[in-house]
């Protein structure tokens, strides 16, 4: 979710407050900067929310409430308002943060410390891939087709796949992260075939 939701709030709307809204870029880029100080903030609660409370429930709860944001942002957006437009972003990057914080404890800590930097590393690439490139090339064909609401139908349905995901979670948070195992990993040496 986080990653869509970034670029859908960060990137993409800015370029439709400019060329849709009529917004100046000044403008947009001023409601960018107060958006990413929300994201700052959402990121440093996120990660004092999942060491205190957990990390499925920080991150599955802002993946909740990112799947209401979704159907609020454009009206908020669409209003002309530039108040209600820079109160539209910093909602979204707020939720960004919040999921954002979390997801740096929970991937790494999801799986085994020998597979623990190629797992995370491939999980969040493959995340951004789907996450973070594929929304923002399907936002002007959907606003097109769809208005801005559909654009809200896809951003609620990829937090809510999200939120569904996270369900099926292992809980991390007071897990230690050593390992038990007695042996050592060991690495044998290629040998020579003659």
């Amino acid at each position: 979710m986080w990653l869509s939701f970034f670029y859908i709030g960060a990137v993409y709307i800015t370029n439709y407050g400019t060329t849709v809204l009529n917004f100046s870029r000044s403008e947009m880029l001023t409601v960018n900067l107060i958006g990413v100080g929300f994201n700052v903030i959402g990121s440093v609660a996120g990660a004092l929310l999942a060491d205190r409370r957990g990390r499925k429930i920080t991150i599955g709860g802002a993946n909740a409430l990112a799947v209401g944001w979704a159907f609020a942002l454009f009206p908020l957006a669409n209003s002309g308002n530039i108040a209600l437009m820079a109160v539209a972003v910093a909602g979204t990057l707020l939720l960004v943060g919040v999921a954002s914080g979390t997801t740096t404890a929970i991937i790494p800590e999801t799986f085994h410390t020998r597979y623990r930097s190629t797992g995370a590393g491939v999980a969040f690439n493959m995340g951004s891939v789907v996450g973070g490139a594929i929304p923002p090339i399907v936002a002007a064909p959907l606003v097109a087709a769809f208005g801005s609401l559909g654009l809200a139908v896809m951003m609620a349905v990829l937090a809510g796949a999200s939120a569904l995901c996270v369900a099926f979670l292992a809980e991390t948070k007071g897990i230690s992260l050593q390992e038990s195992e007695t042996e050592p990993v060991t690495v044998r040496a290629h040998e020579d075939v003659g």
